[in-house]
């Protein structure tokens, strides 16, 4: 994937490929999979590593073939992970990752650490059920939404001072998970459908339009007393997200789309980050300088600057005053 991904890069930057500006990552540098789990298969095209040197062979190799930044799995060993993440520094390049420990990735020096259920993991201090419930998301018994039911608020001041003393940002990509018990679901419901069934849009597998209204179905169908549930999870993720900004941390929103298309699901998440108490502009800073200043680009890019590279569009309404309206896209 590597070579592909670079070529998509260079393409969209030298005008042959239509798209948005890519900052390569990559194949990602994982630990092997835990006993009894069999080949995970998100590792089919990771770069599967067990020692700190060969931890360091496989970043020097990726940032050879000219990525921006280097991405790491929960599956390495904390040390393999740190070695990693040090000669990525050394070659000037941020590193990104999964953890199931973000106190340990702060002390590896990670740029910042992806998804929500990062968090619910860090927030578990008994190693024993922090590994169970980690086993079960992976051999599918629960779901990624039902693990936010599992979060410890006690621990979330220690971990957002670790975080915010460290520099190190989060992107919660929550949306494609947790979209549907936003108070904005409906109108996020019918959006996506409209926009999967735009006729321009026709190139997009069909199962996509499929797997949207049966996701929000599932969520509809729900028997109150499991959506309560999980709205419970949910509220406690939204209190880390307000808390986290209060303190200065800095959030990015993000796609992982496994229940969503991705370019609708950056305007999903800035929305549910508006519900959740950031302002619009705050909002609108994580899917720009926060980004540009956890991938070392800010001197040039992410904020409307003299001398900076800028990518504008103009839209219908004012996104300050009413966030969706990022989505009345007139021109690009």
């Amino acid at each position: 994937p590597v070579d592909w991904i670079i070529a998509q890069r260079e393409g969209v930057k030298n005008g042959s490929v239509r798209g948005p500006r890519v900052w390569a990552s990559a194949n990602i540098i994982d630990g092997p999979p835990p006993e009894g789990t069999g080949v995970l298969r998100r590792q089919r095209t990771s770069i599967i590593v067990d020692s700190e040197d060969e931890a360091r062979k496989a970043v020097r190799a990726l940032v050879e073939k000219g990525v921006d930044g280097i991405k790491l799995f929960e599956r390495l060993k904390p040390q393999v992970a740190k070695a990693a993440a040090d000669e990525a520094h050394k070659l000037g390049r941020p590193v990104f990752g999964h953890t199931l420990d973000i106190f340990n990735a702060a002390e590896n020096g990670y740029n910042s650490v992806e998804h929500s259920w990062s968090v619910v993991y860090t927030s578990i201090q008994d190693t024993k059920k922090r590994h169970d419930l980690d086993m079960a998301r992976m051999r599918r018994k629960i779901d990624t939404a039902e693990i936010h039911v599992y979060m410890e608020p006690a621990v979330f001041d220690r971990l957002i001072k670790v975080m915010v003393d460290k520099g190190v940002h989060w992107s919660p990509t929550w949306a494609t998970w947790l979209r549907p018990l936003s108070s904005h679901a409906a109108e996020m419901k019918q959006r996506e459908l409209t926009l999967l069934r735009n006729p321009q849009l026709k190139y997009l597998p069909a199962y996509i339009l499929k797997d949207t209204g049966s996701f929000f179905a599932k969520y509809e169908k729900m028997a109150p007393e499991k959506r309560n549930e999980l709205m419970s999870g949910y509220k406690m993720l939204q209190d880390f997200v307000r808390r986290f900004a209060k303190a200065g941390g800095k959030i990015h929103s993000g796609s992982d789309p496994n229940h969503v298309v991705p370019g609708y699901a950056m305007h999903a998440e800035l929305q549910m980050l508006v519900e959740a108490g950031l302002t619009p502009l705050q909002a609108i800073q994580t899917a720009s300088i926060n980004v540009a200043q956890a991938g070392g680009k800010d001197k040039e890019y992410g904020s409307g600057e003299k001398g900076k590279v800028a990518d504008f569009f103009i839209v219908r309404g004012d996104p300050l005053k009413n966030i969706s309206d990022t989505q009345n896209v007139e021109t690009v």
